[in-house]
C-alpha cells in the first residue's frame, strides 16, 4: 500500500505472505531516499498517524504494513489526516499462495494466532479484498519473480506519477499454463510456427533467422497491425479511466517462437509512448538450447 502526499511523501507497502512486499519497499527506498520503518501494533500506528498530522510536509518515510494493519491504518489515517491518500497493493492469487508456502514448508505470518495455512490464506485474502476498495493501483504480481515484481511496482509507481499507465509486456505458452494476471491475451499461434524447421527449432523469437521466418507469412503483418491497432486504443481509454498498470500477454504453444516474436516486436512499438517492460515466461526453458 501506498501513501502519497502532495508535497513530500509517506509510502506504506503491503501486500500477501507470498509477495515480496518488504523487498520493493526497501528497492523504493534506496531508489527515492527516505527511511524504511515497520510498523507491527494498532499502538504504533495510532502513534504514527499522531506524528504524520503534526509533522511538516517534506518529511519522507516509507512503512511496511501486513493486510492486517493496514486496515487499521487506513481507518486510523483517514480520521487523523486532512489530505488525500492514495494506496498501492501487492496482491497474489490464493490457490498460488497456498501451493507456494505448502511446497516450502514456510508459514504463513497468521498461523501464528494458531490457524491452519488454509485457514491464514483466506483470512488474509478476505483483508486483501477489503483493501481493493481503497487500494489504486492494486496490482496482482501472481507469478512474477522477485525482480519483476519490483520493476513492475516502481514501474507503476512511477507512472502513476507522471500520469501514465505502465504496461508489462510477456510471452508465454499455452502448454505450460494461461497466465493468471492477464489483463489482455493474444493468440499468436495463427502464423508459422518456426519449431517445424529443423534449423530454428531450438532457437527463439529474439533470433534474427526465426523472426525472419515468421515475417514470410503474409498473416503476421496483419496480425501485427490489428494488435498494435487495438492495443493503441486500448492502453489509451484504460490510462484516461485512471488505470495505472497493465498486463499484456502473447501465447503460442510452447512461448519460444511466435509469442517472443510479437511481445517483443509490440514492446518495441510502445516503449516509447509508454513506461514499459518485457519479459518472456518460457525463456528459462530454452535459453542456451540453441547454441
Amino acid at each position: 500500500m501506498l501513501y502519497l502526499k502532495c508535497m513530500g511523501k509517506i509510502i506504506v507497502f503491503t501486500g500477501t505472505a507470498n509477495s515480496c512486499y518488504q523487498e520493493v519497499a526497501d528497492a523504493y527506498r534506496k531508489k527515492n531516499g527516505g527511511t524504511l520503518i515497520s510498523l507491527s501494533s494498532l499502538e504504533d500506528i495510532a502513534f504514527t498517524a499522531k506524528q504524520i498530522k503534526n509533522s511538516p510536509t517534506d518529511r519522507k518515510e516509507i512503512f511496511c504494513l501486513t493486510p492486517e494493519h493496514a486496515i487499521a491504518a487506513h481507518d486510523c489515517f483517514q480520521k487523523e489526516l486532512d489530505f488525500e491518500l492514495t494506496y498501492v497493493a501487492l496482491d497474489t492469487q490464493m490457490e498460488n499462495e497456498f501451493f507456494e508456502l505448502s511446497s516450502s514448508f514456510s508459514a504463513h505470518p497468521y498461523q501464528k494466532s494458531g490457524l491452519e495455512l488454509i485457514e491464514a490464506v483466506e483470512k488474509e485474502r478476505d483483508e486483501m479484498e477489503k483493501i481493493r476498495g481503497f487500494a489504486k493501483p492494486f496490482i496482482d504480481v501472481t507469478g512474477l519473480s522477485k525482480k519483476e515484481e519490483t520493476e513492475m511496482v516502481l514501474g507503476t509507481i512511477a507512472a502513476r506519477e507522471a500520469g501514465s499507465i505502465f504496461v508489462y509486456f510477456s510471452s508465454f505458452g499455452y502448454k505450460y499454463g494461461n497466465p493468471k494476471n492477464a489483463d489482455m491475451v493474444f493468440d499468436c499461434r495463427n502464423v508459422a510456427n518456426p519449431f517445424w524447421v529443423e534449423s530454428l527449432r531450438k532457437k527463439t523469437g529474439l533470433d534474427k533467422d526465426v523472426a525472419a521466418y515468421i515475417e514470410q507469412d503474409s498473416a503476421t503483418i496483419d496480425t501485427y497491425n490489428s494488435i498494435a491497432m487495438y492495443l493503441n486504443f486500448f492502453l489509451e481509454r484504460t490510462k484516461r479511466k485512471g488505470r495505472t498498470h497493465a498486463f499484456i500477454y502473447f501465447g503460442c504453444t510452447g512461448g519460444q517462437h511466435r509469442s517472443v516474436y510479437f511481445a517483443n516486436r509490440l514492446y518495441e512499438n510502445f516503449k516509447t509512448s509508454y513506461p514499459c517492460m518485457i519479459d518472456h515466461r518460457e525463456m528459462k526453458r530454452y535459453k542456451g538450447k540453441g547454441k
